[in-house]
């Protein structure tokens, strides 16, 4: 699952969310959420940030507390939703927020904000599967390792097979990043769906 570089570039400047939502539909996911102002035509990636900031600038979203956020949501087919965010919005990480979508569907989210704080969680059948940090996954390692996949290989062999994930302690200084690019393939991985590129 890739975006256009140039597009989602300044998505990773301001923070992005996307998350990968298993037997649903777009409306359905909206519905579940108890979304409000919907647009019911697609309006694009560049269109979605637009439309984003909008909505903050009318004081419909209210950026201190977060209760209100900005979703945009498509259909991708196989009966795999799209949702994305950004400026840091976080609503697909978070699992008192969005427990109405993982009570009935299986959900991998990635997430990223301006601070260079990442987040990647795999809900299925209403549990967390697993949650770690893609930047510095070390630390999760021993559940990393343990975390089987559809596939009958384990989440750690999906990471080291995709790359850009740091699985090694290491005394030199990272001089590449490339965590981002990694949570979607690890996303399209895990999932088995591609999203179009518009």
């Amino acid at each position: 699952m890739w975006f256009n570089d140039d597009e989602f570039r300044g998505w990773q400047a301001t923070g992005h969310l996307v998350s990968l939502i298993r037997h649903a539909t777009a409306g359905g996911i909206l519905d579940a959420l108890s979304a409000y102002s919907r647009r019911t035509r697609g309006i694009g990636l560049a269109g979605f940030g637009k439309r984003a900031m909008e909505f903050e600038q009318l004081g419909l979203v209210e950026p201190t507390t977060r209760d209100v956020q900005t979703v945009g949501v498509a259909d991708i087919g196989d009966r795999w939703v799209l949702l994305i965010q950004h400026n840091s919005e976080f609503l697909g990480v978070t699992e008192q927020l969005f427990k109405p979508v993982i009570d009935n569907h299986e959900v991998v989210s990635h997430f990223s904000n301006v601070n260079a704080f990442s987040q990647f969680v795999w809900w299925r059948d209403g549990q967390q599967q697993i949650s770690f940090e893609p930047m510095s996954p070390i630390r999760d390692l021993d559940r990393i390792r343990l975390t089987p996949t559809t596939g009958g290989e384990t989440l750690f062999g999906l990471m080291a097979d995709v790359g850009g994930f740091p699985l090694e302690e290491s005394d030199e200084p990272r001089t590449d990043f490339f965590h981002i690019e990694a949570c979607f393939a690890l996303a399209e991985r895990l999932t088995a769906s591609k999203s179009p590129s518009e």
